[in-house]
């Protein structure tokens, strides 16, 4: 449960989620028969839903564990051959496309926010910012490329 609160506390996944049918609360609940798994039940109707539902990880295949192991993986820019090592349940294009689906959503997030980057400090000095675009880059080059890295990733 504590990777969950860690998703929690970034606001990777929801805090709260109210039914779609009913719109009464849901109550995180463990998945029965699957140690570990958790998901959202209502209150009132009992609909389940997942707890990546209005995340950006709601179309991700992988579960959360390996989620996060991948988000840190990549946030260290450790090797993907490495990471295949270590995750032996992970192939080359998983990895791969993972990386690219983390970097896009960084981009993504980045393009979204209403901050100003740069500026002046305190002491009149402009202040530069560098984006380090190679973390965000993708290797694919075609249509083809992106529909099949895609369906890589999603399944």
């Amino acid at each position: 449960m504590n990777w969950l609160m860690w998703l929690a506390e970034h606001w990777l996944i929801q805090n709260s989620n109210d039914c779609r049918n009913c719109q009464l609360p849901m109550s995180l609940v463990r998945r029965a028969g699957a140690p570990g798994k958790f998901l959202w039940k209502c209150c009132g109707c009992q609909m389940r839903t997942s707890v990546h539902t209005g995340s950006f990880l709601a179309n991700c295949v992988l579960s959360l564990e390996k989620i996060i192991m991948m988000m840190y993986y990549w946030i260290y820019k450790v090797k993907c051959k490495h990471v295949m090592l270590f995750e032996d349940t992970v192939s080359w294009d998983t990895v791969v496309n993972y990386n690219n689906y983390f970097g896009l959503e960084c981009r993504n997030w980045l393009w979204n926010q209403q901050v100003q980057l740069g500026g002046f400090d305190a002491n009149g000095q402009p202040m530069y910012v560098e984006v380090d675009e190679s973390r965000t880059s993708f290797i694919i080059s075609t249509t083809e490329d992106v529909a099949d890295a895609v369906h890589g990733l999603l399944g």
